[in-house]
């Protein structure tokens, strides 16, 4: 079983928002390993004297959580929560 989050970042560039992009994808890349797609939520711009001086992109990064860090939760029909812990061996 596989467990993938989704996490929200904003990349920004001063050439355009596919940079912007690859910004925020590659800042993320520095320290989330698995990453699985790259969905654009929004693009915004700074505007200064009636110029763009910076393209923004809002992203949503999926990526593959590894094993060893899923948390599985069961709600029994008690009301009780418990957490179980997948490590690989």
């Amino acid at each position: 079983m596989s467990v993938v989050k989704i996490i929200e970042l904003v990349g920004s560039s001063p050439v355009g928002w596919r940079e912007a992009t690859d910004n925020a994808l590659k800042e993320a890349a520095k320290t989330i390993e698995n990453i699985k797609s790259v969905h654009v939520k929004k693009c915004t711009a700074k505007v200064e004297n009636n110029k763009i001086v910076e393209y923004r992109a809002v992203v949503k990064l999926a990526f593959v959580v590894k094993k060893e860090r899923q948390f599985l939760l069961s709600k029994f029909s008690s009301g009780i929560l418990f957490f179980f812990v997948a490590i690989d061996d």
